[in-house]
């Protein structure tokens, strides 16, 4: 029995590790109101969040909320909690 655990365990281990995280496809935009959103590409679903000190362009060039525009598309990388 002991061995099942084990090796269920390590199984576990590697689907985790193995299934990398795909990131969202999504495009910027503002509302009139001056708010922000992002519309994800592959479930047609808005929605807002706070924009990471992460941020970078696909060189790897820090960018800023300011550097952001309408219709820019970004691939998003979170920790499945984005509602």
């Amino acid at each position: 029995m002991k061995k099942w655990i084990v090796m269920l365990a390590v199984l576990v281990m590697f689907c985790l590790a193995g299934c990398g995280e795909k990131p969202m496809t999504a495009v910027y935009f503002h509302t009139d109101d001056n708010s922000w959103y992002f519309a994800d590409l592959d479930t047609d679903t808005i929605f807002s969040g706070t924009i990471p000190d992460k941020l970078t362009d696909e060189n790897g060039k820090k960018l800023t909320e300011e550097d952001m525009t309408d219709g820019d598309v970004y691939l998003i990388y979170g920790d499945g909690i984005m509602l």
